[in-house]
């Protein structure tokens, strides 16, 4: 075989539970990722919103990504994962 060529298909983003911990500098949102996808974090004051990017990443090939957000308000904070 000379001219064998083995494709791997990507692996897509699906859904993850995000791991929320305090830390000294704010609040560190981990969660499971596609390598090489871009994720956008976003946070809202409710569940229902209004929701706000507050940064974005792209998926190394660990599959783990940690976003740490340094401007939590004091009060309740709700974090989503989204993919563009």
């Amino acid at each position: 075989f000379n001219n064998l060529a083995i494709t791997v298909p990507p692996q897509t983003p699906s859904p993850s539970t995000l791991a929320l911990t305090k830390k000294d500098q704010g609040w560190s949102v981990r969660f499971a990722v596609a390598p090489g996808y871009s994720y956008r974090v976003r946070s809202a004051p409710n569940v229902t919103g209004p929701w706000a990017d507050i940064g974005t990443l792209t998926g190394p090939e660990t599959g783990w990504s940690e976003f740490i957000d340094t401007n939590s308000p004091p009060s309740q904070t709700f974090y989503r994962t989204v993919t563009p």
